[in-house]
Formats: structure tokens, sequence, C-alpha cells
């Protein structure tokens, strides 16, 4: 069963069919690997918005220490086992008595309604160590496939399986991730009840960047926004030969957090007077940072599964701010766009190929690219059936069929 949720804070923790029907305590148990992270933050807002009370076993590690802070100030009890530098089966063992011992010192009821895990690695921890809460969530990162290779990946999806039985139900964030992982090495069956937890975008960044849903028209340079977490080097690459092949036809705007991009090909590409780099966004601020931009670069070519299968933030922005969006064709993010017919698509890698398809797109045709956008815009947080719409029939074989996946998977619910 296949059961849809826009937006966490708004919808699923405070949902019982969620959550622990009739729980009687209202206390959150939450296993993580990090506690400075925006997931993190968002599921123990999501319990607090609710009424649980919030308890917290995780390794003291995040991308942002204002969020680490923020996470701590709202939970009741929080056990920080340390930093995961060791991660050798020694290692792991050490964390995981300091874990137990945290997990000990939580009365009884603390354990009684809900746990939820973000990784393999604390599902096989409550598995051996934990008593069964009333709810019991699989938190499931989209990277997750990709961390592990060979027959070390062989054995977390046996023992996932077997876990996954006892009654443990799993939330993702795409369809996709669920299809080509889950239900392709068939770790669960079709018919287990699987949450798609849809909160790529927060109330506060929708309202932001619907203030501009009358976005800017084509013109010359035409504008194109790189946002988010900026790592994907062929993108990079590609934005140069843009702008390289038709100097001043094109701007590069890269907005966001640097992050794995080749140092000699960044500072070349700084170098660039029409690839400029404006900064770290807040969530409040990207409209401001965007606003008058033509396009958004939805591709991301490095990174494997994740690729193939994600629905990244870039997607539900432009949606939200009118911003037709570039994808790659071969992707989830392509088959989206094309369905919807609210941006462009393109096959391969092909700078050429690129400029051909973008140099063909007037105004009108521009226009309506945004019309479509706004068209779906209110239904991008604020109700289901722009997730309803997501696995419509149509694109969902379309998007198998790319993603290599049996195209005779279906979906109940």
């Amino acid at each position: 069963m296949f059961i849809i949720y826009p937006d966490i804070s708004s919808y699923v923790l405070m949902n019982n069919s969620f959550f622990a029907p009739n729980a009687m305590n209202k206390n959150f148990l939450m296993f993580s690997n990090s506690i400075g992270h925006r997931k993190v933050l968002d599921r123990i807002q999501a319990a607090k918005l609710a009424g649980y009370r919030i308890h917290l076993i995780c390794y003291d590690k995040g991308h942002d220490s204002a969020i680490r802070d923020e996470v701590i100030s709202m939970a009741t009890t929080v056990s920080l086992i340390g930093r995961p530098a060791d991660m050798s089966i020694f290692g792991r063992f050490m964390h995981w008595i300091a874990a137990r011992k945290a997990y000990i010192g939580l009365n009884t009821e603390a354990k009684s309604d809900v746990v939820l895990v973000n990784s393999f690695e604390w599902l096989f921890f409550c598995k051996i160590f934990a008593k069964k809460p009333r709810r019991a969530v699989y938190d499931v990162a989209d990277i997750h496939p990709v961390q592990y290779k060979g027959v070390l990946s062989i054995l977390i999806r046996i023992f996932e399986r077997i876990s996954l039985s006892g009654g443990w139900v799993i939330a993702v964030t795409s369809p996709w991730f669920y299809w080509s992982y889950f239900l392709r090495y068939r770790v669960v069956g079709g018919d287990h009840k699987c949450y798609l937890i849809e909160n790529k975008l927060s109330r506060v960044e929708h309202e932001s960047l619907s203030d501009f849903s009358e976005n800017a028209p084509l013109r010359v340079p035409v504008v194109i926004a790189w946002t988010g977490i900026l790592r994907c080097n062929t993108s990079l690459r590609l934005l140069i030969d843009l702008v390289e092949a038709s100097p001043g036809c094109y701007s590069i705007w890269c907005v966001g957090v640097v992050d794995k991009l080749d140092p000699k090909l960044l500072e070349y590409a700084s170098k660039l007077v029409d690839i400029k780099f404006k900064g770290v966004y807040q969530f409040s601020n990207l409209s401001l940072m965007i606003h008058g931009a033509n396009y958004l670069w939805g591709c991301d070519f490095d990174d494997g599964f994740n690729s193939s299968v994600l629905l990244p933030n870039r997607l539900y922005q432009g949606v939200a701010a009118c911003v037709p969006i570039i994808s790659s064709s071969s992707t989830a993010v392509g088959a989206v766009v094309d369905f919807y017919k609210i941006g462009i698509s393109f096959v391969g890698r092909d700078p050429v190929l690129l400029k051909e398809i973008l140099d063909s797109i007037n105004s009108d045709t521009h226009r309506s690219m945004r019309d479509r956008c706004k068209l779906l815009n209110s239904k991008v947080v604020r109700n289901q059936e722009w997730l309803d719409l997501l696995i419509d029939s149509n694109i969902e074989s379309k998007v198998l069929s790319n993603s290599c996946v049996n195209p005779g998977v279906v979906f109940n619910g």
C-alpha cells in the first residue's frame, strides 16, 4: 500500500495512521546517524507539533550547527554517542554499547509509542535490542543503496527483508526510489505499507517562492539558476561549454553550497563573466536570489542511482517559483518535466544538443511552461493531488522503463 503525504510537518506525524494509533504516552524515539541535518529537524519539528515528547539517540555529526542546536533544544532527552570516526566493526560495536546504555536509561513509557530509524544500522540495532513499539518506521535516505557495494549490500538487503517483515512500515521521499530499490530487489512485497514523505519544500520556502510566481519572461541573456548543493562536475562542464559557445547569450547563477566540485574547474568557472556564484541561500531568501531566472538547472549526472530516481528540491522550487526546469531525459525528474511540460529535457551530456534545444524555445513556449508550473504550484505542498499525479500510470511506466525496473510493478493504494 502506497500512502502519500505531501508535507511531513503538516500531515504525517499528526495523522494517527502514520504513527501509533491511540498513542497513550505520546513518546517519539528517533535513532539517527546525524543530528545536524534538515531531515532530522523536519521529523523532530513534526513530532513536537503533534504533541510528542522527543527522545533522540544519535551520532554527534551533521552539516549545520544551527540545526544541531535547534534539535537539541526541542528534544526532551538527547543521547549523543560520539562521532562515527571509527566505523570498523569494533568501532560500531563500541557505539552500540553506548546506544544500548542510553536506550536502557529511558523509562519504559518512552519506548512504548513510536520508534523511527533512518539507517539500516539502527534498524539492526532495534531488531536486536529494542522492544517493539506501537509503531516502527524505517525512514530511508535515498542514498542508501549507493553507499555499499558487493557482498555487503546483499547482506543488508537480506537483513532488511527479515526485519521489515516484523510490522515495520517504510518511509521514503521518492516513489522511484521505492520502485528501484525495495521492489526491484524484493526487499518487501508489493503490498507492504510504504509512506511517501515528500518534504522537499517547506511551507516557508514554498510561500516565499510563490511570491515570485510571475517570473521573468524569456530574454537575452537567458538566465539559468543552479541551486542547492553544487557537486556535479558534469553539470558545471556543460554550463561552461554553454556560455563559452554563445558569449553574452546565457548567464549562469550558482546559488548554494559548493561541494565536491573539481577545484581547477571551479576556479576556471569563477573567472567567466557569464557564470556568477551568488553564495549560499536560506529558505527564506531563495526567492530573492533566483528572482529573474528563466530556468532552474535540474540535472545531476555524477551521483549514479540518486541521479536517476530522486526528485530533488530544485524540481519543487522551480514549480513553486514558476521557473521551468532543465533536466536529463533518462531520469525521474526528466519524466516529470516531460509529462507535465514544465521545462525541457535532453538526452546524454552534449552541450551542443542542450544549446540547440534552448535556442529553439521562443517566448510563447517559455510562457506556456511557466503557466503549467503555475497550475501545479498550489499542489506542490498544499494538498495530496500533486503527489497523486506523480504516480499516474502513464508517467510510472515511463520512469520504470527508464530506470530498468520491471514495468509490471503495480502499486496498491
